[in-house]
């Protein structure tokens, strides 16, 4: 019966709806089969370069158990065990698909890992049918034994969904659903006074010595023919790019090469931005990032220069999507070898020579015979023989790039289209590849086997360490740059996060380092008047007196005047506001603007400012125009209530209380009592609000995703409670 009393907040939800939330599942092992079925069918067309079969799959990680390291060269005994693996990889598929990312994969393999341990430890084999509370603790435990504090308490928070998913779904004969983890919430380093925050800011923030360094660099210039120069116009060109605005390293891995864009504002004023493929906002995922005008020609130098970098590379990417269409159609009597820049003079029916294979090709004679399987006695092939062997050689998912956010990507228009090792001086031509993250952190600060950009030029810290700095750096760099900006560079919260391409509010406080000790000095100078006290302006003092002299009311609440807002210490809430004829209606930014404003007297989010100012005079002059028509309406419904007609009773008792209020309203607004900038707002209003429209769209969005009746009263509640503040 409490799934019914629930019912009771959904507004505009009929009988018959209400209905289709009661429902049973099916036998877990019948469920876990077509769950594992249809995910691989579907993922098979969503990601067809993706072999299901085999145990490593790229840019997701490898189904192997837990402790077996990040490399393995033989996995046998290595492996989830069978009954588990096909389960895990339509886990991990299932959430590549709905997301259309593989953000978080690698915690999702952490979760399956430490499950499968758990339930082998448990029931002594690794079917998740038998997943319950104690097998999903005994995970928990692992995690606390085997992750860090940080590492841990992200991953169970992967567990948690992991536990309601296959609660939902019915993938287990037991009620997981309820399940919570016992792991603390790690203390919020970065908030911290002192040396341990002080620490946690720097590992979060990049040397500044270095980002200057790379600047000097950059503004060096650069031969761009040169081929040893590749690697570092590579680094630096991304590394202006980051400094321009928020961004992922894969979200500027993933641009176009045709991104750049200029618009003008309402002033006529030209400013630069990207078109690019947001990780986070999967709302509106294709977004522009706009580059501060002082910032832009470094930015369009960079972009420049990558350009002409990948240049070569992706006139042949679309020179061979042309082949391959022709090669369709049957039409192989125009097939023709491309022909690079520096090509040699030679005719394509001809037998090349050892070294004009290497030349054509960057790569010894044998290497790329070996390569395609061919024989190396030399003047075996031409041009025309090789040509069908390079068109079958080009990656996956050709035209489209595999492996990155942006699904579109093609190519020949992507901004990093390379040769391979051609970021090396040794370029290997007719053969594409997208650089990768690894690529720009490897070229930035090197591994055990290549130098970074700061050892190669000889730049140090006082230490005599080479200089660091890492590509997510740069964003935290900026954000913490925005948030301590005052006056006329002041950035709100929501401005920060739009500009860094966020979708959740919250998720900006952990790009936060401003250190807390300068916060609280900043909000200290401005609340601190010049006699010394710490005020802002004058506040009116509400006396007993006053109290007592505002007019009693029975539809309206009166609030007190609010404090004005300073430019840094937020005293009160930014909210949207859809003004109307009779004053405001506020709600929050994450939802859409109200559909029912013809209706705003009734309702509870609607409030009204009383003020002496010519648009407050003019909405009590609407509201005493308004209240002639509302008795005429009155009057007409309590006639038809005489008479009988059906239905006129309850439009009678509507514009009865929608007179009332009306005038009550107007007596308000009146009232010498009553002082100016008070705020009133309704009570006991009848009007949908935004609450019940949410709950209302989070309902009807369920039944469409067909979930069960425990997977719908849980998003609700979450949503009510959400919403509510409570």
């Amino acid at each position: 019966m409490w799934l019914w009393n629930f019912r009771r907040l959904l507004v505009g939800i009929s009988e018959e709806v209400a209905v289709v939330l009661i429902s049973s599942n099916s036998r877990p092992k019948r469920n876990i089969q077509k769950f594992i079925r249809e995910t691989k069918t579907e993922f098979s067309i969503f990601k067809v370069n993706i072999d299901w079969s085999h145990w490593q799959w790229i840019g997701i990680g490898m189904f192997s158990k837990l402790g077996t390291g990040k490399r393995i060269a033989d996995p046998k005994g290595k492996l989830f065990a069978p009954e588990f693996i096909d389960f895990a990889k339509a886990y991990v598929a299932s959430h590549w698909i709905t997301t259309n990312s593989q953000e978080g994969s690698s915690q999702l393999l952490g979760v399956l890992r430490v499950v499968e341990r758990a339930l082998i430890v448990q029931t002594g084999k690794a079917n998740p049918i038998d997943i319950d509370l104690l097998v999903l603790n005994h995970a928990d435990q692992i995690l606390r034994e085997t992750y860090s504090v940080d590492g841990a308490y992200t991953t169970c928070r992967k567990l948690v969904s992991f536990a309601k998913f296959i609660g939902r779904r019915g993938l287990t004969v037991n009620d997981t659903t309820s399940w919570k983890s016992s792991l603390p919430t790690p203390r919020r380093t970065h908030a911290k006074f002192g040396k341990e925050g002080q620490s946690y800011r720097k590992k979060k923030l990049p040397d500044l010595d270095a980002i200057c360094a790379l600047g000097q660099i950059f503004s060096s210039g650069f031969d761009l023919e040169a081929p040893g120069n590749s690697r570092d116009i590579f680094v630096t060109s991304i590394s202006a790019m980051l400094l321009g605005a928020p961004s992922r390293i894969s979200e500027i891995l993933a641009l176009s090469d045709d991104c750049e864009l200029e618009e003008q504002d309402e002033n006529g004023v030209l400013h630069y931005g990207w078109r690019f493929k947001s990780v986070k906002n999967k709302k509106q995922s294709w977004r522009i990032k706009w580059i501060p005008d002082d910032w832009a020609p470094v930015a369009k130098e960079a972009i420049r220069r990558l350009k002409v970098l990948s240049e070569d590379a992706r006139k042949f990417a679309a020179y061979a999507e042309k082949q391959l269409r022709l090669l369709e159609k049957g039409k192989t009597d125009k097939l023709k070898f491309y022909r690079a820049p520096g090509f040699p003079n030679v005719a394509d029916d001809v037998p090349l020579s050892s070294g004009e294979i290497e030349q054509i090709f960057g790569v010894a004679e044998k290497a790329m015979l070996l390569r395609w399987g061919l024989s190396t006695r030399h003047g075996c092939y031409t041009l025309n023989d090789l040509w069908g062997l390079v068109l079958k050689g080009l990656p996956a998912g050709f035209p489209y790039v595999a492996n990155v956010h942006n699904t579109h990507l093609r190519f020949d228009n992507a901004l990093f289209c390379f040769w391979p090792g051609q970021l090396h001086g040794k370029a290997r031509k007719y053969s594409l590849h997208v650089a990768t993250p690894n690529q720009f952190q490897v070229g930035l600060v090197g591994n055990g086997a290549s130098k970074g950009i700061f050892e190669r030029r000889n730049l140090f810290d006082a230490a005599g360490r080479p200089l660091r700095a890492l590509s997510h750096q740069f964003r935290h760099l900026l954000n913490t740059f925005a948030k301590e900006g005052t006056g006329e560079t002041y950035l709100s919260n929501e401005a920060i996060n739009f500009w860094s391409g966020r979708e959740k509010k919250w998720q900006g406080q952990y790009y936060d380092h401003e250190p807390i000790e300068d916060k609280v000095r900043k909000a200290t100078d401005a609340l601190r008047r010049p006699d010394g006290s710490l005020k802002v302006i004058d506040i009116p003092v509400v006396t007993s007196d006053l109290d007592s002299n505002v007019p009693a009311t029975q539809y309206w609440n009166i609030s007190e005047i609010l404090p004005r807002v300073t430019a840094d210490v937020e005293i009160a809430h930014r909210s949207p506001v859809l003004w109307t004829y009779y004053g405001g209606c506020e709600h929050d930014w994450m939802l859409e603007p109200c559909q029912h404003h013809k209706n705003c007297l009734n309702c509870t989010e609607f409030f009204c400012i009383k003020g002496a100012g010519l648009d407050a005079q003019e909405r009590l002059v609407r509201l005493k125009a308004l209240l002639p028509l509302l008795i005429e309406q009155e009057e007409k419904a309590k006639e038809a209530c005489d008479i009988g007609c059906p239905g006129a009773h309850d439009w009678h008792k509507y514009q009865a209380l929608y007179r009332a209020r009306v005038a009550e309203l107007i007596t308000i607004l009146e009232s010498e009592n009553v002082p100016e900038g008070a705020i009133i707002k309704i009570s006991g209003a009848t009007a949908i609000s935004h609450l019940h429209r949410v709950l209302r769209e989070t309902s009807l969005k369920a039944l469409r995703d067909n979930l069960n009746e425990r997977e719908l009263v849980e998003s609700l509640v979450q949503t009510y409670d959400q919403e509510s503040g409570s």
